[in-house]
């Protein structure tokens, strides 16, 4: 049986936090999954600097997990576009069900 084909088609901003300098960066984005039939599927994933990263990181043994997180010196919708597209594919999912289970595993479905 041959891996049927999701494509990320579009990102949709819902959250956006932006400091002084244009490494310092929070942002929120739903993640947009269609076949090529009517409809589709979302995914929230969250797209921050290491700058972010790092004020979270107060304590010398924080912890923080990164799950539903990409991180990016700067920010490029198009190439966190690229990378969850590459994402899905790694996935190899023959249909919705084992798509869900896979990205599941890293992001929140909404």
């Amino acid at each position: 049986m041959s891996t049927k084909r999701f494509n990320v088609t579009g990102l949709t901003m819902i959250n956006e936090e932006w400091g002084d300098e244009p490494d310092d960066f929070c942002i929120q984005l739903h993640c947009e999954l269609k076949d090529g039939n009517p409809g589709g599927e979302a995914f929230v994933v969250t797209v921050m600097s290491p700058r972010v990263l790092a004020r979270g990181l107060t304590e010398p043994n924080t912890v923080d997990w990164g799950r539903g997180c990409l991180f990016m010196r700067d920010y490029d919708a198009s190439a966190v576009q690229e990378e969850l597209q590459r994402f899905v594919d790694q996935g190899r999912a023959k249909d919705w069900t084992e798509l869900s289970e896979y990205v599941g595993r890293f992001f929140d479905w909404i």
